[in-house]
């Protein structure tokens, strides 16, 4: 049994990225990861750890309770 993969809608990440100066280049860099590892996991391909979504709100300045708007927002 074969099981759909969710696809997640990072828009606003991406938006809060820009706002902070970064892109998938610094950002990676700073989450310790590669840059097409994080381009991955913006694409829904793979997934972010909850190691690295604390540490993207940490660099961000994304508030914790705001977790699910950032990382959990499916598109439709």
């Amino acid at each position: 049994m074969e099981t759909e993969k969710i696809k997640f809608d990072y828009s606003l990440l991406e938006q809060k990225m820009i706002e902070n100066r970064y892109n998938i280049t610094t950002l990676s860099r700073d989450l310790g990861i590669g840059r097409i590892t994080l381009g991955y996991k913006l694409n829904s391909d793979t997934y972010f750890t909850q190691n690295q979504i604390c540490k993207i709100c940490d660099l961000l300045g994304i508030e914790y309770r705001e977790i699910p708007n950032y990382f959990f927002r499916e598109t439709v």
